[in-house]
């Protein structure tokens, strides 16, 4: 019985990664979007921080590290989440750490609004101590295509949508949302993709950073006090 079981597991994962696969392969580059191998940074090293600490930006972020022997087996009851995949320890690290490094590099957020799953919530929550729940961030992988299409239509909106003067918002989610949505699948837990809207409805992309591309700026952040050179 075990061993049918083990088998059980395993197809639905070899299931869901083909899914996955095949979702990349058919989406392709958002209309108007280069390829994802062919976007290049507007801003990098200090004068993304130094863009970031003025505001204006959309920060994408899928949730931290989770723990991968764990499966979302309730999709009805997102707020139970003894049900799903939720952060490992090293993802609970990683959201606080994130929030220290944006203290420390004075980068000023203002909303976090996240998918309702509990290892976004609990990303944004640890990270930036709010995590204000959007069905419109939800899991976009295996829903409907009209379902997928809403969705996208949807965080296109918030991405277009400027955040308050001098701050940054950012949505925590997953990451298929992004791909349909703006054709940038973040590759990594805890990849952050930086847009900036344009004000006439649209948006660009300026940047993608890494949990470690942050300690990496943070190092390069002169010390309090002392002028930069």
């Amino acid at each position: 019985m075990e061993g049918i079981v083990a088998m059980s597991k395993i197809r639905a994962r070899l299931g869901k990664l083909l899914l996955i696969i095949g979702l990349s392969c058919l989406l392709g580059p958002v209309q108007g979007w280069a390829k994802e191998s062919e976007l290049k940074p507007k801003l990098e090293g200090t004068a993304l921080i130094s863009a970031l600490q003025g505001g204006g930006y959309i920060l994408y972020m899928r949730h931290a590290t989770s723990d991968r022997l764990q499966e979302d087996t309730d999709l009805n009851n997102l707020d139970d989440c003894s049900k799903q995949r939720n952060l490992s320890g090293q993802g609970r690290a990683e959201a606080r750490r994130m929030g220290e490094l944006f203290s420390q590099l004075h980068i000023a957020i203002s909303d976090v609004h996240t998918s309702p799953y509990c290892r976004c919530v609990e990303t944004g929550q640890l990270a930036f101590g709010q995590a204000i729940k959007t069905k419109d961030l939800i899991y976009s992988l295996g829903l409907e295509p009209a379902q997928r299409n809403r969705l996208a239509t949807a965080l296109k909106q918030m991405l277009a949508t400027a955040p308050p003067a001098g701050k940054n918002a950012v949505l925590v989610g997953h990451t298929s949302n992004l791909k349909e949505a703006a054709g940038i699948w973040p590759k990594n837990e805890g990849d952050a993709i930086i847009f900036q809207p344009d004000g006439q409805g649209g948006f660009s992309f300026v940047a993608r950073m890494t949990t470690s591309d942050w300690e990496i700026a943070a190092k390069a952040q002169p010390a309090e006090g002392i002028p930069a050179p």
